[in-house]
Order: C-alpha cells, then sequence, then structure tokens
C-alpha cells in the first residue's frame, strides 16, 4: 500500500506516526510540509475540515488525529500485537493512549513552547511519578510486549529531551519510566527514525550544526572535485563514482575474525551443550578439555539492580530477556552464555557466565544500551572456584548458591 504523511516531518504528533509505521515496517511517504502554507490549501482542507495535523492519505481515504493513524496502521500489522493482546489488554492499550495524550503530550507542548512553564512542568512531574509508579511492576505498560502505549510515552520523552527544555538527568530520576525509554528508544524501529536526531540538543545548536554542516559539504565537494581532477587512472576514476565501491569500503570488518585462529570450535561447544543431557559429567569435562584460554575469554556479569529494581518474578525475567534481545543477532558467532534469574520473596538478581570471542569483552557488548548497569568480572580458569562457579551457572538447573533459580535463557 502506498501511504502519504501530510505534516512537519519533526512534529511531535508526526513522529508519533513516524515511529508507529517503523515498528510496523509500514513505509510512509513523507513531503516537504509547511504549517501557515500547505495546511491552508483546499486538497488538504478536503482531507482534514479543520486543519488537524497529521494526515495519513490512503488508498482508501485520509485519516487525521495521530492516534486514530497509529492504530490504523498498528491494525494493519497485527501480528505484531501493537494494539495488546486480546480484548481487555487492547482496553488498556487505549486507556494509556488517551492517558498520555492528556497527560503528558499536551503539557510537554505547552512547556516546550514556553506556555505555563510552571504549571505545565509540575503536570508533566505528577505525570512521570505516575507512570514511573506504574512501571514498578510492570515491564511494560500493557502486558509482557511492546504495544502503542509504550511507544507513544518514548516518542513524548525523546521530544521533550531533544528541545532542551528537560535533560537525560532528570528522567533518570524516575528509574522505572526511564528503563521504558531506554528500552524503547534502543530498538532498531526507534532509531530509525530519530537516526538524524540528538536528544537534548537544543534548537540554537541544531542551527549551528545546520550551518557548519552545509559549509563542510561545500569543502567536501570542492575536495572530490579537486581530487577527481588528480586521478590519472580511469579505473579508480569509476571507483570513486561507484555506489557499489563505496558499500564495500564501508562495510567495516569484525576485529574478532582477525584474531589468530583458535583450537576452541564454539559451534562445537553449543552442539554439546545443547544436545548433552548430563551437563555436569560429561559436557563440561569435554568443555575445559578443549578450551583455549588464549582465544576466548569467560566473564562473569550480573545486573546492578536499583534498590527497588528486581522485586518481581517476571518483571526480573522479563528484563534478562529484553537484555538479549537488544544485542545484535550476529554477536551470537563470538559469543555464548547462559543468564539466569535467581532469588525469592521480592529479592531477585540477574546472573551468568559469557564465553566470548577473544580475551577481552568485545566491542559488541560493551556497545550494549545497558551495558553499564552490569558488572562483569573475568573468571580465571586456573581457579577452581572460578571454573565450580562458571560450572553453577551452566548447569544447574533448580539452585545455585543456595538460592532458587527462576528462570535460566540460553544465548547461543
Amino acid at each position: 500500500m502506498d501511504f502519504k504523511l501530510l505534516a512537519p516531518k519533526n512534529d511531535i504528533r508526526s513522529l508519533k506516526v513516524q515511529t508507529v509505521a517503523s515498528f510496523c515496517n509500514i513505509k510512509l511517504n513523507i513531503p516537504q510540509f509547511e504549517i501557515g502554507k500547505d495546511d491552508k490549501k483546499a486538497d488538504f482542507l478536503k482531507q482534514s475540515p479543520l486543519g488537524r495535523l497529521p494526515v495519513l492519505v490512503t488508498p482508501n481515504g485520509s485519516l487525521f488525529e495521530s492516534n486514530a493513524i497509529s492504530k490504523y496502521l498498528c491494525s494493519l500489522r497485527g501480528e505484531h500485537n501493537l494494539l495488546g493482546k486480546g480484548l481487555f489488554e487492547e482496553a488498556q492499550v487505549n486507556m494509556w493512549v488517551e492517558f498520555n495524550t492528556y497527560e503528558l503530550e499536551i503539557p510537554v507542548c505547552c512547556y516546550v513552547s514556553n506556555k505555563s512553564n510552571e504549571k505545565s512542568l509540575k503536570h508533566i512531574q505528577e505525570t512521570f511519578e505516575c507512570l514511573n509508579k506504574h512501571l514498578l511492576t510492570n515491564q511494560f505498560m500493557v502486558g509482557n510486549s511492546i504495544t502503542l502505549a509504550d511507544i507513544f510515552i518514548s516518542v513524548i520523552i525523546r521530544f521533550v529531551l531533544k528541545s532542551g527544555k528537560i535533560d537525560e538527568n532528570f528522567v533518570k530520576k524516575y528509574g522505572n519510566l526511564y528503563r521504558l525509554y531506554d528500552t524503547i528508544s534502543n530498538q532498531k524501529q526507534f532509531k530509525y527514525v530519530f537516526a538524524s536526531q540528538q536528544g537534548g540538543n537544543k534548537k540554537i545548536s541544531q542551527e549551528k550544526n545546520v550551518k557548519t554542516n552545509e559549509k563542510e559539504k561545500e569543502k567536501e565537494k570542492e575536495k572530490k572535485k579537486k581530487k577527481k581532477k588528480d586521478m590519472n587512472d580511469e579505473d579508480d576514476a569509476c571507483a570513486l563514482l561507484s555506489d557499489e565501491f563505496t558499500e564495500k569500503k564501508s562495510k567495516k570488518i569484525n576485529p574478532l575474525d582477525l584474531l589468530p585462529p583458535s583450537s576452541f570450535s564454539l559451534d562445537e561447544w553449543k552442539y554439546k551443550y545443547s544436545n548433552e543431557k548430563d551437563l555436569f559429567n560429561i559436557a563440561m569435562p569435554h568443555f575445559w578439555k578443549s578450551y583455549d584460554p588464549n582465544g576466548f575469554s569467560l566473564y562473569y556479569m550480573k545486573y546492578d539492580k536499583l534498590e527497588d529494581e528486581c522485586q518481581i518474578s517476571f518483571v526480573a525475567c522479563n528484563m534478562a530477556s529484553g537484555f538479549l534481545q537488544r544485542l545484535e543477532n550476529n554477536f551470537s558467532k563470538y559469543s555464548f552464555a547462559v543468564i539466569t534469574v535467581l532469588g525469592e520473596n521480592k529479592n531477585y538478581d540477574i546472573e551468568g557466565v559469557w564465553l566470548f570471542r577473544g580475551t577481552d569483552i568485545p566491542f559488541e557488548m560493551k556497545d550494549h544500551p545497558s551495558f553499564e548497569y552490569h558488572i562483569f568480572k573475568k573468571l580465571d580458569v586456573n581457579n577452581s572456584a572460578d571454573k565450580n562457579l562458571l560450572e553453577q551457572y551452566w548447569c544447574s538447573k533448580d539452585t545455585i548458591a543456595g538460592r532458587p533459580v527462576v528462570d535460566r535463557k540460553v544465548w547461543k
């Protein structure tokens, strides 16, 4: 289907629709749109009688109002369950969508446009507190997966951060809410929409950056012209103009692929672990016999939780799943792990042991948006206590160090 979105690209309501479309994998055609000009045209007013923005032009007709448009897009991709699973969850999603429109979106727009600053900020703080309290016992706003409610909240927070009126430390005071924002904003669908924007930058600095970038582009053009003139080799000149050449040059080689060959086969170990019933007595002796400490490394990992975090088992389990889901899929080529949720009585921890290619924590892990919230400790294979710790986390399915195992997730 061909969809056209009529609205300024950086308008908050337009961003809501764009982000939802990205999560639904629906492509939008967004032409240049100028408020005060395009929204006064007769053709536009036929589609939105009162000039309401945004407007979605579809093969079946036009829709206006960002909430209605977003719900329509979600309904086209029902398999993503962005409107909730079942009638009750769908009603909950609608409830939070309406709540956020009046209790967060409108106050944020007023605050950003310097209308009723003190009153608007107080309203935002009260709403943040309400959402934070709800998220204390819920991983997402509704159910156990991302819905329209989570997306809208995150878009509004990104919008106010981008305005510079509120910084990230302000949002971090509401730990549970920030966790949700951090989760959603690091989804590739969210990043796709906001890739060209830097959260928290002020408009003035953005304008300066635009001017600077324009100057740099002009300089770059001059350099390219000069370089092209100096090139005598016809093949090199063709290569310079070739998109295919540029793409090949831009592809980065993973440093882990450049390491010396190792006698330890990660794929063989994963197969052994997955198919061996007796992990303690058969799989682990095989591992220690074939393990190469010069080509691989082992790390114990623990989530450094806040005082009020991980009090509910399913929330801790969802957090562990979310951490793994946000790793690049191809990272499994260089790693293996068993991540465990331990504990009982409102005291749960997320811990595990990683096997990495190379002798240090790889870039892919350090680049994880939640890396800094985890404690990593390198294990010594010559230390019996470290070896025992690894075997407990990789093999025990009932208890570890006297604590019940609630859930365990294998990364392979």
